[in-house]
């Protein structure tokens, strides 16, 4: 079995109940975690607005890997992925569900330090959810390290592109970016 030299981490999907996350990305999560391609200590936590604890979240998890993969799971890889699972029910444009968001990662002993904010949400909420993180204090790595994924596209045009790109960089530095196509990803 190959062993990873990666660091423990926690995944945070913002828009996890949208369809790029149960349609790409958890599904995605889920083959890398069939052939023991994910760090031991790593954590996925979906944020959404859906008034879910944890337990609803992995039921529905797994109801949507389940019809993803036409029922052809393995049912221990299921349970050791759903394990990994979490929720956090908050709004894209609420500065205080950012703050209670770095309150529940801060306070879960559960949850690894090092942090990715993947944004599956529309492109034009990249830049607003960025500035948010950040008023919140998320995009900081002192003793951690923080990373932002933006999925295509980046912006809607060159100029577009452009204001982005220097939006982004007012509140997280270049190697804390990626930019990523889902398809070639």
């Amino acid at each position: 079995m190959l062993e990873l030299l990666i660091e423990p981490c926690t995944i945070v999907i913002l828009g996890a109940t949208g369809n790029l996350a149960t349609q790409k990305l958890i599904p995605a999560l889920y083959k890398l975690e069939k052939v023991n391609r994910l760090p031991t200590q790593l954590a996925v936590v979906g944020f959404g607005r859906r008034n879910w604890d944890h337990q609803q979240w992995r039921h529905y998890l797994s109801e949507r890997l389940h019809a993803h993969f036409n029922n052809d799971i393995n049912q221990t890889v299921l349970t050791n992925f759903i394990n990994r699972q979490y929720f956090f029910q908050g709004n894209l444009l609420s500065d205080d569900d950012y703050l209670n968001l770095k309150q529940f990662l801060n306070n879960s002993s559960e949850l690894p330090d090092n942090l990715i904010f993947y944004l599956a949400i529309r492109p034009a909420e990249f830049g607003e959810v960025g500035m948010r993180l950040a008023a919140a204090g998320l995009n900081i790595s002192n003793d951690h390290w923080v990373r932002l994924v933006v999925e295509k596209p980046f912006g809607y045009d060159l100029e577009s592109a452009q204001i982005l790109e220097v939006l982004l960089h007012r509140y997280f530095n270049e190697e804390q970016i990626y930019r990523i196509d889902h398809y070639l990803g």
